[in-house]
Parts: structure tokens; C-alpha cells; sequence
């Protein structure tokens, strides 16, 4: 602004005419005005208003809270002006970016970590257990944030193609927990096993061509490249079986 008025000064010092001294009065003022009107959203065109007490942009409703470049709801307060991020709903318990629920202590807010359930995010994040996920890029799965591309618990997935929740991995085609037994393993009900439903004195083992992470979890005792097999001298009549990939079809019929 103040380049404008030093023009306008220099140019005022020349002889002009009544009407063209009036135009330049009349754009420098423009100029001022449209400068004024757009300050405050320089810097903010990239925000986005969300979260559970943000109302949206601004201008702002009357009784609303102006939050910089966003409106926060009714008393609520406004945390981060420069962001448009607005304070937690009423009766919750601010904690980081996460807002606890009601009668629940903030455990970490360096983490944004609740002591038992978050209600909700401040900034666009996911209430994923005690804590919060990023808003894009991960997901929450099974009440813990992981990458979005990772599956639930239960679900259908291949050796080395998807990915499980954290603790779980993708034994027997499902992302399951990564502790279940196998034939070896002691049992006394059906979710203790890697098979679901096979809790005799002893977990069944799974078949071969099923997912596994530990040859302790297969029937034939052999897991090779993510995948139940067929371990060297183990019984077979066709290399597909076998760990190594060689059965030897002609005399012995075992694995190589």
C-alpha cells in the first residue's frame, strides 16, 4: 500500500487536471479498500474447516465464534486462528487434538491419547480408540490407526499383498491375531487357533497353500514365502507342495 500512496504522491506533484487528480484519489482508495477486505484470508486458502465445533468458513453468523479463515460454534473457543481450529465440544476433555470423553483423563497430550475412549478430533482426524488418526493416509482398524490400505480383523488377505491391523497378521487368509496357535499349541477354546473352530486337546494345523508367518502353525510343519508347505523329506506328488519347490515324483516321492 504505502508504494501506492508514494506514486500517487510523485504524480500529484505534476501539473494535472481537476478530473484526473479525482481518478487517482478514486483508485488509490480502491486499491486500499480490496486490500483491507482480503488481509485477513491471505495465507489461509489452503485450510480447510472441520472438525466436530467448526461451522464452517467465514464470514461468520452472528453469535458464532470467528476462528481466522473459519467459524467456531457458539462458546466455543477458537484454538488456532491461522488453522480455523476450534476447541472441543462441550463436557469433553481437550487433549492434544483429541477431545476425551466426559469423566475421561487426557493420558498424553504430546500423543493426543485419551485413558480410555476419545469422543472426538479437533482437526479433521478419525476417533479411533484412545487416541486420534491422521485424516488421510490411514485408517482406523480394529480401535488402532493404521495405513488405509490395511484390513480388519476377520477379512480375506494374501501373504505379503495386504496388510492387518498392528498385532495381527495374515495367517490362514484372514487378518487374525499373530500369537494363535498351531498343532503344537495347547487349547482351550476355538480362539486360541490359527484354524478357526479346530480346538480339540491340540489346535488343528492349517493346509498347505494357506497364509502363515511360522511353520509351527502349518499341518505338514513347513511355511516358506508366507505360505504353508510341504517341509524336505515330507511326503508329496508335486513340487507345487513342497517348500523348496521340488518333489521328487519318480522314486522317492518326497520333498527335495
Amino acid at each position: 500500500m504505502s508504494e501506492r500512496f508514494d506514486d500517487l504522491a510523485r504524480a500529484m506533484g505534476a501539473p494535472h487536471s481537476r478530473r484526473s487528480v479525482l481518478k487517482m484519489f478514486g483508485v488509490a482508495a480502491g486499491g486500499a479498500a480490496v486490500a483491507t477486505v482480503l488481509k485477513p484470508f491471505r495465507g489461509s486458502a489452503s485450510v480447510t474447516c472441520s472438525g466436530p465445533t467448526n461451522v464452517g468458513p467465514s464470514p461468520c453468523a452472528a453469535g458464532t465464534t470467528p476462528c481466522g479463515p473459519c467459524c467456531c460454534q457458539r462458546g466455543i473457543a477458537c484454538l488456532d486462528a491461522a488453522n480455523g481450529v476450534c476447541g472441543c465440544p462441550v463436557r469433553t476433555t481437550p487433549c492434544g487434538s483429541a477431545c476425551c470423553k466426559t469423566g475421561t483423563a487426557c493420558a498424553n497430550p504430546s500423543t493426543s491419547t485419551c485413558a480410555t475412549a476419545v469422543a472426538a478430533c479437533t482437526q479433521g482426524q478419525v476417533p479411533c480408540g484412545k487416541s486420534c488418526c491422521a485424516a488421510t493416509g490411514a485408517a482406523c482398524v480394529g480401535g488402532t490407526c493404521a495405513a488405509s490400505s490395511c484390513i480388519g480383523s476377520g477379512f480375506p488377505c494374501a501373504a505379503g499383498a495386504t496388510c492387518c491391523a498392528p498385532g495381527e497378521a495374515c495367517i490362514g487368509n484372514i487378518c487374525q491375531s499373530a500369537t494363535c496357535g498351531g498343532p503344537t499349541t495347547a487349547c482351550t477354546s476355538n480362539a486360541q487357533c490359527c484354524k478357526p473352530g479346530t480346538c480339540g486337546v491340540h489346535c488343528t494345523g492349517l493346509a498347505n497353500g494357506q497364509t502363515c508367518t511360522s511353520a509351527s502353525q502349518c499341518g505338514n510343519g513347513g511355511c516358506a514365502n508366507g505360505v504353508c508347505c510341504t517341509p524336505s523329506s515330507g511326503a508329496c506328488n508335486q513340487d507345487g507342495q513342497c517348500c523348496s519347490g521340488v518333489c521328487d515324483t519318480v522314486s522317492t516321492f518326497t520333498c527335495q
